[in-house]
């Protein structure tokens, strides 16, 4: 899912400025289940600090949800 919506704003300039200029809010989801409400406000999160790369700020926020992101593949194998 990541790598999809990656791909997605890297391809698309007017997706990816309106996900860069969205702040630096929490991204909420409320049309699928609860456990995709959550993931997929995370994977935009992280996506979106990984393309604004505005210092120590946006590093540290995609690497604490990439670490999140670590750390649920583990434990689901």
């Amino acid at each position: 899912m990541y790598n999809g919506n990656l791909a997605k704003f890297q391809q698309n300039d007017d997706l990816r400025t309106a996900l860069i200029n969205s702040g630096n809010g929490t991204v909420r989801f409320t049309g699928s289940t609860p456990f995709w409400n959550k993931w997929n406000g995370l994977i935009m999160e992280r996506i979106r600090a990984e393309l604004r790369q505005n210092g120590d700020e946006d590093a540290r926020r995609a690497a604490e949800i990439r670490d999140t992101m670590n750390k649920f593949a583990q434990q689901s194998k």
